[in-house]
């Protein structure tokens, strides 16, 4: 029953999320019968996409995505062969894309950084947390 309800939600949310998303879009841009032009789509989605709700939903999105792949993919290849039991082969697969998200975090962040040694300094940081 609880699981039900919980499911009834995922619809609204998106609904909401969909009015938030161009509640504030001008009505003459939207307006039915305008001429559909490279102009007005570029608008359009330039408009989305400087959305910070947008890229939550689509980083939400992806990576839901993948922890199920991984799940299907690999899941099974850690079961089988290294023989680590079922229930920890499961923790391994949530903890891969875990880490590829945080992997791309520390990567972006580490870019950004524009000399050498707050880069040293960072990566040690980094290192000391891993150890």
């Amino acid at each position: 029953r609880w699981a039900l309800r919980i499911a009834a939600l995922f619809p609204v949310c998106g609904t909401l999320l969909t009015h938030f998303l161009i509640k504030d879009t001008p009505v003459e841009r939207t307006r039915p019968g305008r001429p559909m032009s490279f102009v007005a789509l570029k608008t359009a989605a330039l408009h989305l996409f400087s959305k910070p709700l947008f890229w939550m939903a689509a980083s939400v999105h992806a990576s839901a995505a993948s922890i199920r792949r991984m799940d299907i993919m690999f899941g099974s290849f850690y079961h089988d062969a290294t023989g680590v039991d079922a229930e920890d082969a499961a923790t391994l697969v949530i903890a891969f894309p875990l880490g590829v998200i945080l992997g791309l975090l520390v990567g972006g962040t580490l870019f950004r950084l524009s000399s050498g040694i707050r880069r040293r300094v960072y990566m040690t940081v980094m290192w000391s947390f891993v150890v």
